[in-house]
C-alpha cells in the first residue's frame, strides 16, 4: 500500500523591511485610541532579549496563539495595550511611532488597521523608553 504525505511549512517573518501589515493581522486585534491625549498608544519601548535570539510576536495574548513574526533585541515598538502579562504592540517599520499612523487615533479604542505590523509579546521582554 502506498501512502501520500503532505508537509506544510509556515515561515514567520523576522520583520522590519518588506512586510505588508495588511497581510499579517492578529487574531485578537491590538486596540489603539481611547487615550486622554488623543495618542493612539501609551508609550515607546524596545525589545530586550539576549543578543542572537528572537522574541515571538503572537496573534493574541498567550502562548496558544500562533507566532506571526519574530522580533530581535533592540527592535522598537509602540505599546498600545496590556493584558495579563502580555503587551499589544505596533512594530515600527521606520524610525519612529509616526510611521504607524496612530497619533490621532481618537477617543474610542478601535482595532489597529494601519501600516505597521501589530501583535502581542510577553511583557517581561519590554524595556520602556517613553510613556
Amino acid at each position: 500500500m502506498k501512502h501520500a504525505c503532505a508537509v506544510a511549512i509556515v515561515v514567520c517573518a523576522c520583520l522590519p523591511r518588506g512586510i505588508d501589515a495588511a497581510q499579517v493581522r492578529p487574531a485578537i486585534p491590538v486596540m489603539v485610541g481611547g487615550q486622554e491625549a488623543s495618542e493612539g498608544c501609551t508609550g515607546t519601548a524596545t525589545i530586550s532579549i539576549r543578543s542572537g535570539t528572537t522574541l515571538n510576536l503572537r496573534a493574541g495574548p498567550g502562548l496558544t496563539h500562533p507566532v506571526i513574526a519574530r522580533l530581535s533585541d533592540g527592535q522598537r515598538v509602540s505599546i498600545c495595550q496590556r493584558r495579563d502579562g502580555w503587551v499589544g504592540v505596533l512594530v515600527f517599520t521606520g524610525p519612529g511611532p509616526s510611521d504607524c499612523q496612530v497619533s490621532d487615533a481618537g477617543p474610542k479604542p478601535t482595532p489597529y488597521a494601519g501600516p505597521c505590523v501589530s501583535g502581542w509579546i510577553t511583557a517581561k521582554y519590554v524595556r520602556i523608553l517613553a510613556g
